[in-house]
C-alpha cells in the first residue's frame, strides 16, 4: 500500500504528529525526528495530506512517499 506521510522541509527531515481527527483548527501538531507510523498519520493521496497540511495551518510542507 502507497502511503503520503507529512514532513518539514528542513535539510534534516522532522514529521508532524497530530490527530487528523481532531476538532481544533488549526490542529495542534508537534515535530519529531524519529518516524515512529505508530504515532506519525499516514495518507492514501496527496490530496487528503495536502487537506491535512492545510488544516494544521502550514504555509510548506514536504510530501514523503512511503
Amino acid at each position: 500500500m502507497k502511503a503520503w506521510l507529512l514532513a518539514t522541509l528542513d535539510t534534516t527531515v522532522r514529521w508532524y504528529v497530530f490527530d487528523p481527527e481532531a476538532a481544533e483548527r488549526p490542529l495542534p501538531f508537534e515535530l519529531v525526528d524519529e518516524l515512529d507510523l505508530a504515532r506519525v498519520p499516514a495518507f492514501e493521496s496527496k490530496d487528503a495530506a495536502k487537506l491535512v497540511a492545510q488544516a494544521m495551518g502550514l504555509k510548506t510542507w514536504r510530501y514523503v512517499r512511503l
